[in-house]
């Protein structure tokens, strides 16, 4: 994907593609078009509805006619209701009392966790509480194990897609990442849906998937003759462990001796979190009053952001348990919150850093047997101003290009995100 637009994942809510591609127009780009590689759930949105104008179908319908009832994938849906009528669907879990920073500290191995690094799985059930058919493009699709065996098998030895089909989707046509992420693997190249690389010594094709509460990986070898799919109802485990299986299956089938990929993945990913961010002692106050701060904001690609002020105690409830795990949040002084209606956050909390910088930290809340909880779901440095609020440090996703950082001077031009106030 060339198009220059970075994923922007936090702009669009559970509403009809149609309106999630004219959304489009209003979102600001990272790069030109043809510069970098950049992954972006909306033009698989595009792609969809391009499917439903030529077919005469919806997406969701052309599929299951022309692809899941010739395999015989009969448990496999676009449907979160079909799903939960199904008395099948899986919860989804998320971590409560992670704390990375202290599990840092406290990290000698993968054999002696401390309960900072593990956390106390909660289920919180479904991702969505209504329909979600409008993740079909974006490959929101519900499946079972005994479906995902049937699909790979497709894929191996077709009887219902065409062969060449198969190996133009898998083609390269783009390099994904400029060099290997460890050394038994080679850079990867993307394709149609699909990512290419080597493992090892052996061709691996695939892709990734995830949901709040869901992640995903399926996976062939199709000189081997093997696939594999892992589906794990956790999305807030430490970035990369739902590959721990994968990569030890992959392993045992090939006859390889097995790599401890537990240990090497987590010292990686321990080690790659941010240093903490050092609160400054006497914070110099923004340029903006704090009492002129709250209000109503927008823009035309991210939508309102109506900011209050927190009330005294309201942060101590448990939903803001991860907000107080966080270094470098100041949550003593003047705090403001707004309700979000995105798929994967619906409530932000700003908090002021030093004159111009705040933080912006998003949640997505959720029901659970122990009450609200949440999980944070995104993060951006914010600059505010007499005439808005800017958002920078990648919140909209962008890939292969450098970060932006908050910048107060022609902050609305910079930002990668910027809501006027009115």
């Amino acid at each position: 994907m060339h198009s220059g637009m970075p994923r922007h994942d936090m702009s669009y809510g559970g509403y009809p593609p149609e309106k999630m591609v004219k959304n489009m127009r209003s979102l600001r780009a990272s790069a030109e078009i043809r510069q970098t590689f950049q992954y972006n759930n909306m033009h698989y949105a595009t792609a969809a509805l391009i499917v439903g104008r030529l077919s005469g179908l919806e997406y969701t319908q052309f599929v299951r006619k022309h692809i899941l009832e010739p395999v015989g994938m009969t448990d496999t849906t676009y449907s979160c209701e079909e799903a939960a009528r199904s008395g099948k669907r899986s919860d989804g879990w998320l971590k409560r009392g992670v704390n990375e920073t202290r599990c840092r500290e406290t990290f000698t191995g993968v054999d002696s966790l401390d309960a900072s690094c593990t956390g106390r799985a909660v289920s919180f059930g479904w991702w969505s509480t209504g329909e979600c058919t409008w993740t079909a493009g974006m490959g929101g699709i519900i499946s079972s194990a005994v479906d995902q065996a049937k699909w790979l098998r497709e894929l191996l030895a077709p009887r219902v897609i065409p062969d060449g089909l198969i190996a133009r989707v898998i083609n390269g046509h783009t390099v994904q990442n400029g060099g290997p992420s460890d050394p038994e693997m080679s850079p990867y190249v993307y394709g149609f849906g699909q990512h290419g690389s080597t493992y090892r010594g052996h061709y691996v094709v695939g892709h990734t998937g995830g949901l709040p509460g869901m992640t995903s990986i399926v996976v062939r070898l199709p000189y081997d003759g093997l696939g594999v799919v892992v589906m794990v109802n956790d999305a807030t485990a430490l970035p990369r462990m739902f590959e721990i299986p994968l990569l030890r299956i992959l392993d045992d089938l090939l006859g390889l001796e097995p790599i401890d990929w537990e240990t090497r993945f987590t010292n990686q990913s321990l080690s790659r979190l941010p240093e903490p961010v050092q609160l400054p002692e006497n914070p110099t106050p923004p340029p903006v009053s704090f009492k002129h701060i709250a209000g109503k904001y927008s823009d035309k690609g991210y939508g309102t952001l109506k900011l209050r002020l927190a009330k005294v105690g309201e942060l101590d409830d448990p939903v803001y348990d991860g907000l107080r795990a966080t270094p470098g949040l100041n949550l003593t002084g003047p705090v403001f919150i707004t309700d979000l209606d995105k798929a994967f956050a619906n409530r932000a909390v700003l908090t002021h850093f030093d004159g111009a910088l705040f933080n912006l930290t998003a949640l997505n809340r959720v029901q659970t047997a122990e009450g609200e909880l949440s999980e944070m779901s995104g993060a951006a440095e914010a600059v505010i101003t007499k005439h808005g609020i800017g958002l920078f440090g990648n919140v909209w996703g962008a890939y292969g290009v450098p970060v932006r950082h908050a910048a107060v001077k022609d902050a609305q031009k910079k930002a990668e995100v910027w809501f006027e106030k009115h």
